[in-house]
């Protein structure tokens, strides 16, 4: 098992969870072979473990793509969420928000960071929306 030569090009063989896998590298270099198989592995053991990465984003910006998922929409019901983030957009407009999960009933549960302060410790919120 490991890195292994096959022609030109390089492939990589390892065990994960009693199944082999093997695949190819598509490299000619056997140290960038090894980086690949790594990665791999590591990739294949975060989605069973049910890591996920994810990307913050402002919460301005995560408000705005709910809003132009919201075609469906009554004109009374946007009127209202319209106004209920008229008043959250002051104060979190500007911070990073992380989305963890979606839930069965897209609730999402998300961490709300705010900016360094200047004492060096940080703050952190949870918060859970729908």
């Amino acid at each position: 098992m490991g890195v292994f030569k096959r022609g030109k090009i390089y492939w990589y063989e390892f065990e994960f969870r009693g199944q082999r896998v093997r695949e190819s590298a598509h490299t000619s270099n056997q140290e960038i072979a090894r980086s690949i198989e790594r990665n791999r592995r590591r990739a294949m053991e975060e989605s069973a473990g049910g890591v996920k990465k994810t990307m913050p984003i402002l919460f301005r910006k995560a408000a705005d793509a709910y809003f132009a998922e919201s075609a469906r929409w009554s004109d009374a019901y946007r009127e209202i969420n319209t106004l209920k983030l008229g008043h959250l957009l002051p104060t979190f407009g500007k911070l990073l928000l992380t989305i963890s999960r979606l839930g069965s009933l897209g609730g999402i549960s998300a961490i709300v960071t705010r900016p360094e302060p200047p004492d060096g410790k940080s703050i952190w919120r949870r918060r859970y929306f729908g």
